[in-house]
């Protein structure tokens, strides 16, 4: 089973009765655990699936109740699995729903080979499901906080441990940081100055954008090559707006003829600091930045 069919079961109420979560992601895995615990509004956890197995295999004198089933790191369950363990598990009158819990390769190898309808692999988790998930835990947070914290994490616990930190911030205090200072108080150095750039120009931030020109630790001189690219990439996502993108959610504050006009300002200062000797390309940057702040970007020349 993909991950995607097992998020849409939990997600909409209607699990099925037994999964098995594989995999190094333990932050997904935990809230779907979560999910499930607040729809059958109790969990029970238990040290082998046999016992499950003989609970639901014998006749009640009181009938069960629907209840969240948790088994982790069952050796015992691995090593009994065979050619029948996945028609033992759909015969079972399960109450509720199951979940064991595997984190090894060589277990969830043997668990997608004997029980593949009911094995679920989170070792690697699309960046845009977790910004999806993100989005939902956090929904008073700004999106380009949470595309930070994807960026400066691939795995989704990682990124709602930042995300959780600067939901609980003051938000005036985090908007004067560049993402640069954020990525340092987060140990992470990672994140470039082209990005941050990326990001600043698509969400026409100029405070942001201003930030990072000034504290750039690229070559300056490649800063009107980002924001091309940066408005090549706005283009298409207009053109096709369910195309993946970091920048997708900042699309829908550009039009067509914006981004045109922009390409053609952002293209002028280019040849300008090819052919000036005393070009100043930090106050160039500068300018162009300015003209995002009009309600419709004028025409290259118009001042």
């Amino acid at each position: 089973m993909d991950i995607q069919t097992a998020g849409q079961q939990i997600l909409n109420k209607q699990p099925t009765k037994f999964y098995v979560f594989c995999g190094l992601e333990f932050g997904i895995k935990e809230r779907y655990l979560n999910i499930l615990k607040e729809h059958y509004g109790e969990m029970v956890e238990y040290d082998r699936v046999q016992e499950l197995f003989s609970l639901f295999g014998r006749k009640q004198l009181m009938p069960l109740q629907p209840k969240l089933y948790v088994v982790r790191y069952d050796e015992d369950f691995i090593a009994s699995m065979d050619g029948t363990a996945a028609d033992t598990v759909k015969k079972l009158n399960i109450i509720g729903t199951v979940v064991c819990i595997y984190q090894s390769s060589k277990h969830c190898t043997k668990c997608s080979k004997h029980l593949a309808e009911f094995t679920v692999s989170f070792d690697t988790v699309n960046s845009v499901y977790i910004k999806k998930y993100l989005t939902a835990d956090f929904p008073n947070l700004g999106s380009n906080l949470i595309d930070f914290a994807v960026q400066i994490h691939s795995d989704y616990k990682a990124a709602w441990n930042v995300c959780s930190c600067l939901n609980m911030a003051d938000s005036n205090l985090v908007k004067q940081y560049s993402s640069k200072v954020l990525a340092d108080l987060f140990g992470h150095r990672d994140i470039t100055s082209s990005e941050q750039l990326k990001i600043g120009i698509a969400a026409k931030n100029f405070g942001y954008s201003l930030s990072v020109i000034e504290s750039y630790s690229e070559d300056l001189s490649g800063v009107f090559y980002v924001i091309l690219n940066t408005l090549i990439e706005l283009e298409k996502l207009t053109a096709t707006p369910h195309a993946s993108s970091a920048l997708k959610d900042y699309a829908k504050i550009w039009n067509i003829s914006d981004v045109y006009h922009m390409f053609m300002n952002t293209y002028a200062e280019l040849e300008k600091s090819r052919k000036l000797s005393a070009y100043d390309i930090c106050s160039g940057a500068v300018y162009l930045l300015g003209l995002m702040q009009f309600q419709s970007i004028p025409p290259v020349n118009s001042f």
